[in-house]
């Protein structure tokens, strides 16, 4: 029950609040993009059973990696030896991260609130349990077969390479549906994300100087006109960012 409420419930929410695929500019401007939901295109009797064999294909490579990891045993000095409660929490501690990365890897706009979502998450997670194995024996209502049980996940080189390298073999295959999916096979609103992102790229583009630094942190001033006979002696510095560039001229120049 504590997976599906606290470990894994805010990713889809904000998947679901905050994720959007264009913007509602774009979208005003471009009708035809509505028709994507108006054919049922992002959910379909085609795309649940794709979802439940991608979720079948999850949990066999997230039980059975570890499981046969774990097969030679491990043992600690303390003469605690590696069982169900190693490999349980191994597991689900991947299936945690496995479920908030996929949820990361669908959404098609990142906000601060995504991010926390995802990471909290399965911050979330490690921090519980640390705390309820070191609840016994002063709580007595806790799993006593708890006690201490991060010491030895965290001690187990098993334990973090499974961490590291499971969650990219379960993932590698949806990162490369989606590459090609993008690459290759783009939707409508795939393509309009696409320009809204060279759009901002540009406009952001055209308002740098040639220093690299935004025009409007460009200044420029008369530092003094003085008179000397008939020619009028101007000083123009102009500021870029934190330098300051001087030029002279008089009134003999054909261009100030």
């Amino acid at each position: 029950g504590m997976f599906n409420i606290l470990f894994t419930s805010l990713p889809p929410l904000a998947l679901g609040i905050f994720d959007k695929t264009c913007s509602a500019e774009t979208r005003e401007s471009n009708p035809a993009l509505y028709k994507t939901s108006q054919n049922s295109e992002l959910f379909n009797i085609k795309k649940f059973w794709l979802w439940i064999g991608t979720a079948i294909f999850h949990s066999v490579l997230l039980f059975w990696v570890p499981m046969l990891a774990m097969s030679t045993g491990v043992s600690w000095s303390s003469g605690h030896t590696d069982g169900y409660l190693i490999l349980g929490n191994t597991v689900y501690s991947l299936v945690v991260i496995v479920t908030c990365l996929k949820a990361g890897l669908v959404m098609d706009n990142w906000t601060w609130f995504s991010h926390l979502s995802i990471w909290g998450s399965i911050a979330l997670w490690f921090i519980f349990l640390v705390v309820y194995s070191s609840l016994w024996p002063s709580l007595k209502f806790v799993a006593s077969n708890m006690a201490g049980l991060f010491m030895l996940l965290f001690n187990s080189p098993v334990f973090w390479s499974c961490l590291l390298l499971v969650p990219v073999l379960v993932l590698l295959t949806d990162c490369t549906a989606t590459f090609v999916k993008l690459k290759f096979f783009p939707s409508e609103s795939d393509k309009k994300r696409k320009e809204e992102k060279k759009n901002k790229t540009l406009r952001f583009d055209s308002h740098q100087g040639e220093s690299g630094l935004p025009l409007q942190e460009q200044a420029s001033k008369v530092v003094f006109n003085k008179k000397n006979g008939t020619t009028v002696t101007i000083k123009k510095e102009t500021k870029e960012g934190n330098r300051w560039s001087a030029k002279v001229a008089n009134s003999d120049d054909e261009e100030l």
